[in-house]
C-alpha cells in the first residue's frame, strides 16, 4: 500500500500543474470596504481566524464590511458579528458564489472555489483559491466571450494557462498569484459557464506553448490587430523572437478591424498646447508614414516636444495606436485599424482562421513563431 501511495503521488505531481491551485485578487480595480456575497449553488461554510464557523446554503446572503481594521459580518440581512480576516470555503462540488462591491452591485459576478476575506488599511481585499483548470475557464470566458469557435477556446485556453503558470508569482509579495485585470488576464468569475466554453477548454487540460528551448512562451494576445500583428520590440522593450509581426488577412472583416473617432479642433489644438505642441503639418506627417508602415511606436512631433501615440491612445480612449489623424474643417478625425497592443494572437483572426478549419496548433503557430504545444508535465525536470 505503501508503494501505491508513492507511485499515486508522483503520478499527481508529474502529471502537471492542473491540479494545483491558483490565487487571484478579485475586484483589482474597485477599492470598497464592503461587499455583498450570495451562494447561487452548493453550500459554503464562513470560518473566521478566530475558529468561528457559520453554514452557508443556497440563497444564503453575506454583507462583509471593514469597521476600522475588523469586519462586520452580516447573514440574510442579520448582524452575526464582528471579526479578523474571513475564509469563505466551499464545501460541496461546483458550488458558486456570487460577489459584488457594494458600491458597485452591478460589477458582481459568480466564482468558484474559496474566497479570503483580507482586511488592507481601510479596504477588503479578496483573493479566489481556485484550481488552474476552473481558473482558465473563467479567464477564457471573460477574454473571448461566447458564440466563439470552439477551436479558438482551445487556443485561449492554451494561452491563458501558459500565462498563468509563467507569472504563478507576479503579485506574490500581496499574497496571490494574478489579478483580475488586463493587467494580468482578464477574469470575471463565471458570468456564463457553459459546455461551449468548458468543453474546449478541459480538452486542452495541462496543454502549453513553449519555445524551441522547450521554455515557456510569452503569450501576449488582443482583440483584432488591423491587418499585421507588431513587434514586441515596438510595443515593449526588449526583443522577443516568438512575437515578430505577420500579415493577417484573417481579421480584416472583423469588427474592430477599421474605427473611427471624432473630437472638436478646439479640444486638438487645447490638447497640443497643453503637451507644449503646436497644430501644424509637421504633426501630421510622420502619423500617415507610421499609418502605412503599420508603426505603433511613432510620435507626433514639434521641434523638442515629442508624445507618443500610446499616450493619444490612452488620452483619447482610442482602440489602437495604430492611426492616422485628419482635419475637416472643425472636426479632428482619428482613423484607426485594431484593437490592442497588437502584439501575438490577434483573437479576432484566430477565431477567423478557426471558423475555416484551421487547428488550434496551427493558428498558434502562425501567430507565434517558432513554438510548439506541449503537456506541462513534458517539460518538467524528472
Amino acid at each position: 500500500m505503501k508503494r501505491l501511495k508513492l507511485a499515486l503521488f508522483f503520478f499527481f505531481v508529474i502529471s502537471g500543474v492542473t491540479a494545483r491551485n491558483i490565487k487571484i485578487g478579485l475586484f483589482s480595480n474597485i477599492h470598497s470596504g464592503s461587499f455583498y456575497f450570495r451562494v447561487t449553488n452548493g453550500a459554503y461554510a464562513l470560518n473566521t481566524a478566530e475558529g468561528g464557523s457559520v453554514e452557508l446554503t443556497n440563497g444564503d446572503s453575506l454583507l462583509l464590511t471593514d469597521t476600522t481594521g475588523v469586519i462586520r459580518v452580516q447573514k440574510n440581512k442579520r448582524r452575526l458579528f464582528l471579526a479578523g480576516n474571513l475564509k469563505v470555503t466551499s464545501v460541496t462540488e461546483n458550488a458558486t458564489i456570487f460577489i459584488a462591491s457594494t458600491s458597485k452591485k452591478q460589477n458582481g459576478w459568480n466564482y468558484k472555489g474559496d474566497i479570503q476575506v483580507l482586511v488592507k488599511g481601510r479596504e477588503l481585499q479578496l483573493v479566489n483559491d481556485l484550481d488552474l483548470e476552473s481558473y482558465v475557464s473563467g479567464a477564457v470566458e471573460t477574454e473571448i466571450g461566447r458564440g466563439v469557435h470552439s477551436e479558438m477556446v482551445k487556443v485561449q485556453a492554451i494561452l491563458v494557462r501558459t500565462y498563468a503558470i509563467s507569472n504563478i508569482d507576479r503579485h506574490a509579495a500581496e499574497g496571490f498569484s494574478l489579478c483580475d485585470g488586463v493587467h494580468c488576464q482578464a477574469y470575471n468569475g463565471f458570468r456564463q459557464y457553459n459546455a461551449g466554453i468548458r468543453k474546449p477548454v478541459l480538452s486542452t487540460r495541462d496543454l502549453v506553448l513553449v519555445k524551441s528551448n522547450q521554455q515557456l512562451a510569452l503569450t501576449v494576445y488582443h482583440s483584432n490587430c488591423g491587418g499585421k500583428t507588431a513587434n514586441a520590440a515596438d510595443v515593449w522593450s526588449g526583443d522577443v523572437t516568438t512575437l515578430i509581426p505577420v500579415t493577417d488577412s484573417f481579421c480584416t472583416k472583423s469588427n474592430n478591424a477599421r474605427w473611427e473617432k471624432k473630437i472638436s479642433r478646439s479640444e486638438w489644438e487645447n490638447y497640443l498646447s497643453a503637451c507644449g505642441l503646436t497644430d501644424t503639418m509637421q504633426v501630421y506627417k510622420p502619423l500617415r508614414e507610421a499609418y502605412q508602415s503599420c508603426n505603433r511606436t511613432c510620435c507626433i512631433r514639434s521641434d523638442s516636444v515629442t508624445v507618443p501615440l500610446k499616450n493619444l491612445r490612452r488620452d483619447f480612449d482610442l482602440k489602437s495606436s495604430y492611426f492616422q489623424i485628419s482635419v475637416n474643417d472643425d472636426t479632428v478625425i482619428f482613423s484607426g485599424k485594431g484593437y490592442g497592443h497588437g502584439v501575438g494572437l490577434c483573437q479576432e483572426g484566430g477565431n477567423a482562421m478557426a471558423a475555416l478549419g484551421y487547428t488550434a496548433e496551427q493558428i498558434l503557430k502562425f501567430y507565434y513563431k517558432g513554438v510548439s504545444v506541449v503537456r506541462y508535465a513534458e517539460i518538467q525536470p524528472h
